[in-house]
C-alpha cells in the first residue's frame, strides 16, 4: 500500500525508481490524481524489486503470514514492513502485530531489524508504528 502516492513521489525525488501497488481502488484514484507522473496500480506486479516496501498493509488481514509469502516474492533484496504496533483490533485492522508477530527467517528471507517508531500521530490511534527489515539470504 501506499496511501495516497506521497512515499512513492518522496523516493522517486531522493532518485529511486518507486512505483506504487495498492488494493484500495480510492487510493489509486487519488494517488492518480495528486502525481499523475507515476504508475499506480491494483495489479499484482509481474516483476521483481531490490526494495520492496509495505507501509501499513499488513493489520488489514488475518493471516500476515500469507501475505508476507506473496511479498517476499517480489523481493530480490530487501522488504520493509510497516505496520500500526499493538494496537487494539478493530474493524479496519482485525490483528495486533507486535515485535512477535513475523518469524525471524522465513522463505528464503532472513529478518534484519526490528524497530519501533514513535508516532504521535492521531491517525495511527495514538501508537506506534513497528519496522521489519527482511534480507534475502544468498543461495
Amino acid at each position: 500500500g501506499y496511501a495516497m502516492g506521497q512515499g512513492v513521489d518522496e523516493l522517486n525525488k531522493a532518485g529511486y525508481v518507486a512505483e506504487g501497488y495498492d488494493f484500495s481502488e480510492t487510493a489509486i484514484k487519488t494517488a492518480k490524481e495528486m502525481y499523475p507522473e507515476y504508475g499506480f496500480t491494483h495489479e499484482w506486479p509481474n516483476k521483481t524489486y531490490d526494495v520492496v516496501i509495505s507501509s501499513n498493509c499488513f493489520e488489514h488481514f488475518t493471516n500476515p503470514l500469507e501475505w508476507l509469502e506473496k511479498v517476499l516474492t517480489l523481493s530480490n533484496k530487501y522488504v520493509v514492513i510497516m505496520t500500526p504496533y499493538n494496537q487494539i483490533p478493530h474493524e479496519v485492522h482485525p490483528i495486533t502485530i507486535t515485535e512477535n508477530s513475523f518469524p525471524q527467517k522465513f522463505n528464503g528471507f532472513k529478518m534484519l531489524a526490528i524497530k519501533l517508531v514513535p508516532s504521535k500521530e492521531a491517525f495511527y490511534d495514538g501508537g506506534d508504528q513497528i519496522m521489519f527489515i527482511y534480507e534475502k539470504e544468498a543461495l
